[in-house]
C-alpha cells in the first residue's frame, strides 16, 4: 500500500468507530511554551486530557506533522530514524479505554492490513496486569510474545515535560532474519530487527513542573503510529527511506548529480530527510534565524547542505528537491502547495548564504593550520568552526587528515558540552497553568476587553512564579498576548489588595495576568476592579487597525502576491512582514504610506462581528494560514477597505489612528520584506525629528530653504563626482607608473618574471591597480605588493600564467608578517597589526617569493 492508501485506510477504519478526525496542527504548538515543535499527535490535545477546557468530543482521531530533532546523528545511518515523521493517532477522552484500544489496533494492523500475526510481539508496563491480561486472554497472545517492560520503555510522556502521561503497550513487528543488528538479538535491547510500529498510551495523570503527578480529570488513550514505519512494513522494504515517501527524493538527487546511493547512502538519506523536514516547518511559518524554532531548522538545513557539499555538490540543491516533496505530500497538506514559491525561495537564500560560509570556514581552517604549533588543530579551533561557521567535524578531519594534522577532539568535547549545559540553563519555559496554582474555582476565565477596559471580577486562581505574580479571574477586560498583538498592562485593586500587571498571557483556562503585588493577598469570592491601562490600549489599538490597513494598501501598491507572513503590534510601533521579492523602493513605500493616510482621513468605521468560518472565507475576509481557528470567528472590517479574521483590539473609527508613517524596511528571508512603522503621536515625533534634522542640514550649507538644500546638496554631489573621476585618473597614472618601475626591477626564476613592492601609505585600490598594469604586460608572472599604513600593513599577491599558487605564497606572507589573509589560486589579499620598517619588509616578501 502506497502511503496515502494507509492514511486514508487509518482514518476511515477509525472515523465508522465513533471518531471525530481532526485535521494536523501547525508544527509550532499553540499556546503551549514547553514545546519548540510539534512532537506528538497528542500535543494538540493537551488540554482536553487535562480538562482545562470543554470537549469538543470524546472520541479523536489524526494525522499529524511532527518534528524531533534530539536523534538527528542517527539520522540516515538508522534504517528507522528520522527528523520529520508523520504520527497516525487515534485518542480517547474519558470514554474508552484498555480493551478498544488494544483490540482496535490488533483489529486495523492484522484485518485491515493483513499484516502477519506472527511477526507482531507487544510490551506492557511491569505495574499493568489490566493490560497484560487483554493481550493475552482477549486478543489471546501467547506469554513469549508479551514482553514485561519498565519505565525506561513503557511509560510514556509528557510531551514537553508537563501534561498528560501513563503506561504504554507498544507493538513490534519483526522483520525477520538476516535484520539483527547485536547478537544476542531480542526486543529488550533495542535490537533493530525488531521496531515498533504502534505505542498505545493510557494516560492516567497530569505532571506538573515539579514532576509530580497528578489523577487526570479525564483519564484516557493516546496512541501513536509512525506512517513512515507502517509505510517500510507494508510494502516490505528494510528501511523507511527505500517506502515511497523518500525514494522520490532520492531519486531525483542521485539522479541529478550523477550520486551513487549504495556508496552515499546515509548521506542521502539524511538529506531527504531534511529535506522534508524544511519544507514543512518554512511552509508552517518557521523562518531559519539565530534562535529558538528557527535556529533548528537552520542547523538542519546546514547539515544537509553539508552533507550534499561533500558529495561534491558546491551549489544549492535543497530547494529544488522541495517540488518532490511537494508533489508527494499536498493531497494531505493542502498549505505546501500554496506556500512553495516562498519555501523555495527562503532555503535557496540560506543554502547560497551558508556556501559562502563554508569558504570562509575553509580560509579560517588555512590560516589556523599556518599558525598551529607541531602537528594539530587544537580543540579551540575545531569549536570555532563548528559553532560560528556550522562546520561539521568530520569535514575538519577530512582537511587534516590530508595536511597530515592531527584533531584535538577531546577539547572540542569538553568546549561543546559546556555550550550545550549553557543552552540548557538559557531555556526557560514556563508552564503558563499548571498544578500549583492556589485555586478557588476551576471555571474557565472569560474575556470582556472588546467592549470595556474596566471589570469587577472575582479571582479563580493565583500563583507565585519566580519574582512575579499570576491571577486568573472570571472575567478580564485586559487582552493577552496572541495573534501578533501584545498583551494588556494595568491595576488590579480591591479590598487592601494592588497589583500593577505587567503583561497578559493567554492559557488554556483563560488571560492570565502576571506582575508584582504592591500589597495585600488575593482572596476567595471577593471582587476586584481590574483596569486596563488605556494610554497603552488605545496607541496599541491604532497600530492594530493600521496594520490592517497597511496590509491592504501594499497589496494596491504591490499587487495581489502580498500576503502577511507575520507582525508584531505594540503600543510604541507595528511591525509587518509580508511576501514581496524585491526590496520595496523609497517611491513605492511613498506611495504606500500616502494610501494608508488617505484611508486614515476618510473617517471610515472600524466594525466587528462574529460568523462561521466558512461564511467569512466565502465573503472574502483574509485568514491566516497559520492562525488555528474555531468555527466561530471574529471578522474585523474597515469600511469597505479590509475585512480580516482578528480576535485583536481596534480604533472605532480610522480617524483614531491620527497619521502613519514607515520608519524602516528590511528583509527578513527569501521572498519576505519586513515593514516598521509608527502611527499617531509617535509619527508626529518621528516627522519632527526629520524637521529637525533638516533644518540642521540647512544651516551647514548655508540654504535659505529646503528646495536651496537640494539645489546645494546637488552641487556638492556633482563636486564630488568630478573629484573622484579625478582621483581614479590620478590612481590609474600613478599605478601605471609604479607597475613600470617595478617590471624594471623585477627578477626571472625559471622563465617567470616575479615582482615585489612595498609602499607607505597607499590604499588597497592602487596596489590592486599596480597589479592589474603588470599582469596586463607581463606574459607569465608572479609576485606580491604592500603597503605600510597608520593601522598596520595590508599585501596582496598575484599569480598570471604561473606555476605558483597565490595561495601558497599568501600563507607564507601571513606566518612571516603573524598577518591573516587568503583568497584564490590568482589572487591573494592580507593585513597585519605588525609594525615594521618598508625595508623589512621588503625582504621578507622577496624571501617568501623566492624561497
Amino acid at each position: 500500500m502506497k502511503a496515502q492508501e494507509l492514511r486514508d485506510s487509518y482514518l476511515e477504519f477509525f472515523r465508522e468507530r465513533g471518531h471525530s478526525v481532526y485535521e494536523s496542527s501547525s508544527l509550532i504548538p499553540e499556546n503551549d511554551p514547553t514545546l519548540l515543535f510539534t512532537v506528538a499527535g497528542m500535543v494538540q490535545f493537551k488540554p482536553m486530557f487535562a480538562g482545562l477546557v470543554s470537549l469538543d468530543c470524546r472520541r479523536a482521531a489524526s494525522i499529524q506533522k511532527c518534528l524531533r530533532v534530539v536523534d538527528i546523528e542517527e539520522v540516515g545511518k538508522s534504517p528507522f530514524h528520522d527528523t520529520f515523521f508523520e504520527m497516525l493517532g487515534n485518542f480517547s477522552f474519558g470514554d474508552y479505554f484498555q480493551r478498544e484500544s488494544i483490540s482496535w489496533a490488533w483489529e486495523y494492523l492484522t484485518r485491515v492490513l493483513s499484516i502477519d500475526k506472527n511477526r507482531l510481539y507487544v510490551t506492557v508496563h511491569k505495574d499493568d496486569k489490566s493490560a497484560y491480561d487483554i493481550w493475552h486472554n482477549e486478543i489471546q497472545l501467547s506469554k513469549e510474545r508479551i514482553i514485561v517492560m519498565d519505565d525506561k520503555t513503557n511509560f510514556w510522556g509528557p510531551a514537553g515535560g508537563t501534561g498528560a502521561c501513563g503506561p504504554s503497550s507498544e507493538i513490534f513487528y519483526d522483520f525477520g532474519p538476516g535484520t539483527e543488528d547485536r547478537n544476542p538479538c531480542s526486543i529488550e535491547n533495542d535490537c533493530k530487527r525488531f521496531v515498533e510500529v504502534w505505542n498505545i498510551v493510557f494516560p492516567q495523570f497530569n505532571q506538573d513542573l515539579e514532576g509530580k503527578r497528578h489523577p487526570l480529570k479525564n483519564k484516557g488513550v493516546d496512541t501513536g503510529m509512525g506512517l513512515e514505519r507502517l509505510a517500510c512494513v507494508m510494502q516490505s522494504k528494510k528501511t523507511i527511506f527505500e517506502t515511497d515517501l523518500f525514494m522520490p527524493i532520492i531519486n531525483k538527487l542521485c539522479a541529478d548529480y550523477s550520486i551513487d546511493y549504495d556508496r552515499s547512502k546515509h548521506s542521502v538519506n539524511s538529506i531527504a530527510d531534511h529535506v522534508r523536514a524544511l519544507t514543512f516547518t518554512i511552509s508552517d511559518g518557521i523562518i531559519p534565524e539565530n534562535e529558538g524554532r528557527g535556529y533548528v531548522i537552520r542547523r538542519i538545513l546546514r547539515r544537509a547542505l553539508r552533507l550534499g557539499y561533500k558529495m561534491g555538490i558546491e551549489k544549492p540543491f535543497l530547494y529544488d528537491l522541495t517540488n518532490i516533496v511537494v508533489d508527494n505530500m499536498s493531497k494531505q497538506y493542502k498549505n505546501l502547495s500554496s506556500e512553495h514559491a516562498k519555501t523555495r525561495k527562503i532555503i535557496e537564500s540560506e543554502e547560497a548564504r551558508f556556501l559562502k560560509t563554508i569558504a570562509q570556514g575553509v580560509e579560517l581552517y588555512e590560516y589556523h593550520k599556518s599558525k598551529s604549533k607541531g602537528d594539530e588543530i587544537s580543540g579551540e579551533v575545531l569549536f570555532q568552526l563548528y559553532d560560528t561557521f556550522g562546520f561539521p567535524i568530520d569535514l575538519v578531519k577530512q582537511m587534516a587528515e590530508e595536511d597530515n594534522l592531527k584533531v584535538n577532539e577531546k577539547k572540542f568535547e569538553i568546549l561543546l558540552e559546556e555550550a550545550k549545559n549553557k543552552s540548557r540553563a538559557a531555556k526557560k519555559f514556563t508552564e503558563k497553568v499548571a498544578s500549583d496554582y492556589v485555586i478557588f474555582d476551576d471555571t474557565v476565565s472569560f474575556f470582556t476587553g472588546y467592549g470595556k477596559m474596566q471589570e469587577e471580577s472575582k479571582c479563580l486562581m493565583h500563583r507565585i512564579a519566580g519574582d512575579k505574580t499570576e491571577v486568573l479571574f472570571e472575567k478580564t477586560p485586559f487582552y493577552a498576548e496572541s495573534g501578533g498583538q501584545a498583551g494588556d498592562s494595568g491595576r488590579i485593586t480591591g479590598d487592601d489588595f494592588e497589583m500593577v500587571v505587567e503583561s497578559t498571557i493567554k492559557s488554556p483556562l483563560g488571560n492570565v495576568h502576571s506582575g508584582k503585588v504592591i500589597k495585600g493577598e488575593l482572596k476567595k469570592d471577593v471582587l476586584y476592579k481590574l483596569a486596563v491601562s488605556p494610554e497603552k490600549r488605545r496607541k496599541t489599538e491604532r497600530n492594530h487597525t493600521a496594520t490592517h490597513i497597511l496590509h491592504e494598501a501594499l497589496r494596491q501598491i504591490l499587487g495581489d502576491h502580498v500576503k502577511q507572513e507575520g507582525s508584531f503590534v505594540s503600543d510604541e510601533k507595528l511591525r509587518f512582514d509580508f511576501t514581496h521579492f524585491s526590496q520595496v523602493t523609497p517611491e513605492e513605500m511613498k506611495l504606500v504610506e500616502k494610501r494608508v493616510n488617505e484611508i486614515i482621513e476618510n473617517d471610515l468605521d472600524v466594525s466587528w462581528e462574529e460568523k462561521n468560518y466558512d461564511d467569512a472565507i466565502k465573503e472574502g475576509a483574509t485568514a491566516l494560514f497559520k492562525e488555528k481557528y474555531t468555527d466561530r470567528v471574529r471578522v474585523v472590517s474597515v469600511g469597505d477597505v479590509s475585512m480580516e479574521l482578528c480576535g485583536g483590539t481596534h480604533v472605532q473609527k480610522t480617524s483614531q489612528i491620527g497619521i502613519f508613517k514607515i520608519t524602516s524596511e528590511q528583509s527578513v528571508a527569501a521572498g519576505i520584506r519586513r515593514l516598521e512603522c509608527v502611527t499617531s503621536s509617535d509619527a508626529l515625533k518621528k516627522y519632527a525629528e526629520e524637521s529637525e534634522t533638516l533644518d540642521e542640514v540647512s544651516k551647514m550649507l548655508g540654504a535659505s530653504d529646503n528646495r536651496d538644500v537640494v539645489i546645494k546638496l546637488q552641487k556638492l554631489i556633482d563636486e564630488n563626482r568630478d573629484f573622484e573621476k579625478e582621483r581614479i585618473e590620478n590612481l590609474k597614472k600613478s599605478a601605471k607608473e609604479e607597475a613600470v618601475k617595478l617590471i624594471k626591477e623585477s627578477i626571472d626564476s625559471n622563465n617567470e618574471r616575479v615582482i615585489f613592492g612595498v609602499f607607505e601609505g597607499i590604499g588597497i585600490d592602487l596596489l590592486r591597480g599596480i597589479m592589474d598594469n603588470i599582469k596586463s604586460t607581463e606574459r607569465s608572472v608572479y609576485g606580491a605588493l604592500g603597503s605600510i599604513n597608520a593601522n598596520g600593513i595590508i599585501y596582496i599577491v598575484f599569480s598570471s600564467n604561473s606555476s605558483k599558487d597565490a595561495k601558497e605564497l599568501i600563507k607564507k606572507l601571513n606566518v612571516s608578517l603573524s598577518g591573516k589573509g587568503g583568497g584564490k589560486p590568482d589572487f591573494c589579499s592580507g593585513s597585519s597589526k605588525t609594525v615594521i620598517r618598508r625595508d623589512e619588509m621588503l625582504q621578507i616578501v622577496k624571501k617568501c617569493l623566492t624561497e
